[in-house]
């Protein structure tokens, strides 16, 4: 990292003029192609349909906060993006149509691909100005990319039935001889060693910037290295966006870049409850004061003095408290000899306490206690007349079918059983476990 040294201004430009020219040439290489034009139809009818964002494909140049304002903003976009692919699909239906007829005469090929020049630039130039996202462009790549490695497989046996296969997709679906689409791939495949090769070396000259700015993120719950990690993220993405036009030195431009990625990166990844980004710098400000605080007092802060010092509500420094605790495992040894774990101190509020589950206990045993007084008949009907011991309680026609015998008689043998429970020995009991519930 230190063996690479740093960049001048005029570097900096150089290498991005370098990463601009080889965009440039790349867009021309990959728009030039009647396949992509295909492709571009694909999309306008699934963004008709409203299978795709206009956002995915499209670059919304200072896109909007106000909800209200970016929907009125994506309409407008999708609007003419549609308008320019249907303006597309005519000009490179026409262009196809004449290339096909051209092809079909004797050495038309050549002529043909001389004559469609003019037009085919044309439609580059209203592919372009749709402002395509690099995202869409690599899905287009990849596809040629793959394309273009079946045909120069195929070259190399191009005997018989191939042939024809070339034929065809020469006609129908390049519209231009296969060398001269092989051609085009050499041309992207230039382009994008050209794009790596200044991205590389801004890269490779700011790498120490990024070691520069970890530094002071350090302490936040995320190591050097990860920092560093992130932080090179946020450098790459520099690179992507950097308009030297706007004559800012890369480096100042790159930092926030750099900065942006590690805050985000310590506020998901440092805590174990997530902190929210927009709180993170105010909770980093409220810890400071914090420990300012205790050396002045030589004891922990007040939540009213931290709020007079951060200048912020009461309300507002208690809930960002809240953020300065961290969570303790419930794995954390507790005691003289450290033999018991935290979480073995903590109430299982899904199991009754112990006394509740006694004197449910003893209950029951009374309960048993006082039916023991009837028959064995008695006691089975007030138990499932009252649901003890029961899901539910039970109707005397329900009651009645166990037994074979009618209503009435169930409803006799109850009353001779609560007649034998009313009696001072048994009321008793039942007075007691009434006033226990």
């Amino acid at each position: 990292m230190g063996k690479v040294p740093l960049l001048t201004r005029e570097e900096e430009v150089a290498l991005a003029k370098q990463i601009e020219a080889g965009k440039a040439e790349l867009r021309q290489a990959v728009y030039g192609l009647p396949l992509v034009f295909d492709r571009l139809q694909s999309l306008r009818v699934a963004l008709q349909r409203r299978e795709i964002s206009v956002s995915a494909v499209v670059n919304l140049e200072h896109a909007s906060e106000n909800a209200e304002a970016a929907d009125t903003q994506r309409d407008e976009a999708l609007s003419l993006t549609l308008s320019g692919l249907l303006t597309i699909r005519r000009a490179s239906k026409s262009l196809r149509t004449y290339y096909r007829e051209q092809c079909a005469k004797p050495a038309g090929a050549s002529r043909a691909l001389k004559s469609v020049d003019s037009a085919q630039q044309r439609i580059v130039n209203r592919v372009r100005a749709l402002h395509l996202t690099d995202e869409y462009q690599g899905q287009l790549l990849s596809e040629i990319k793959t394309l273009a490695n079946d045909l120069r497989s195929g070259s190399r046996d191009a005997i018989g039935t191939i042939r024809d296969r070339v034929k065809h997709i020469e006609r129908n679906v390049l519209c231009m001889p296969v060398s001269t689409f092989l051609e085009h791939v050499e041309r992207i495949e230039r382009a994008e060693r050209i794009i790596e090769d200044g991205k590389t070396r801004l890269i490779q000259a700011n790498l120490r910037l990024v070691a520069s700015v970890a530094k002071h993120y350090m302490g936040r719950g995320l190591q050097f290295l990860d920092l560093v990690q992130e932080g090179n993220i946020g450098l790459m993405k520099a690179v992507d966006k950097f308009e030297y036009q706007r004559g800012y030195k890369f480096s100042t431009y790159a930092t926030w870049w750099i900065r942006q990625r590690m805050t985000r990166a310590i506020a998901d990844q440092a805590s174990t409850i997530r902190v929210p980004v927009h709180m993170h710098e105010s909770v980093q400000k409220l810890r400071r004061a914090s420990a300012r605080l205790v050396q002045r007092y030589g004891r922990p802060p007040t939540v009213w003095e931290l709020a007079g010092h951060v200048e912020l509500s009461e309300a507002r420094t208690r809930e960002m408290m809240e953020c300065l605790k961290e969570p303790a495992s419930l794995e954390t040894p507790v005691g003289e000899y450290e033999d018991t774990k935290l979480g073995d101190l903590i109430e299982d509020r899904t199991v009754p306490p112990p006394y509740a589950a006694a004197l449910r206990s003893d209950a029951r045993r009374q309960v048993d206690k006082v039916l023991g007084v009837l028959t064995p008949k008695e006691e089975y009907i007030i138990k499932k007349r009252f649901g003890i011991g029961f899901v539910k309680g039970h109707t005397l026609e329900e009651i009645s079918e166990d037994f074979g015998v009618t209503r009435e008689r169930i409803r006799q043998i109850e009353a001779s059983a609560l007649r034998k429970l009313r009696q001072p020995q048994c009321l008793e009991v039942l007075k007691d476990l009434a006033e226990m519930n």
